[in-house]
């Protein structure tokens, strides 16, 4: 799966050629803790799992000229058609809630949490791995900066609710910022 530097690139060019597209910003929740209590090894398979996840669900659903890049750790951003978004979103989130399951020992799969230190070092009960997607829809000029600023926010908005989830900026189709 490309990177950065071929994700900003495409990303440029859908923004001068001016074709609405949608961008998709994917994170995993309570990825930090399993990679704490499972190891790296297992923490690198759930990365593995969510990028091969996405490569099929843009290809299932998708068009042929969807892009998917994994900009580092485990978040991956991917640009589709808008009228396709939801439906690719969906099948990554039900995709991934059933297959996430397999990366967890039989006792924390049936609890459906596992023990673990949060960021203040005390232990406690986590969710098990989730992913949370959030939708952006580039239908006006706007800059690279303007975008990616638009892509965060609602990523982090999705990442506030439980569970496996998609969530489409309810700006809609406004212009996310001044052209580039």
């Amino acid at each position: 799966i490309p990177g950065n530097v071929a994700l900003e690139k495409e990303i440029e060019t859908r923004l001068k050629r001016g074709t609405p597209f949608c961008m998709l910003y994917a994170d995993l929740d309570n990825f930090k803790v399993y990679n704490d209590v499972y190891g790296f090894k297992d923490g690198d398979l759930v990365i593995l799992l969510l990028g091969r996840i996405m490569t099929w669900a843009i290809a299932r659903h998708g068009h042929s000229g969807d892009f998917l890049a994994h900009i580092g750790g485990d978040d991956f951003v991917a640009m589709v058609n808008p009228e396709k978004a939801e439906r690719i979103c969906l099948a990554v989130t039900r995709c991934f809630k059933r297959l996430i399951l397999n990366c967890y020992h039989t006792l924390d799969r049936k609890r459906g949490w596992i023990m673990g230190k949060g960021r203040d070092g005390k232990e406690q009960q986590f969710p098990l791995v989730s992913v949370s997607i959030g939708i952006v829809d580039c239908m006006a000029p706007c800059s690279l900066q303007a975008l990616g600023e638009k892509a965060a926010q609602i990523k982090g908005y999705a990442k506030t609710l439980p569970a496996n989830v998609y969530v489409r900026d309810p700006r809609g189709n406004s212009p996310c910022g001044p052209a580039a």
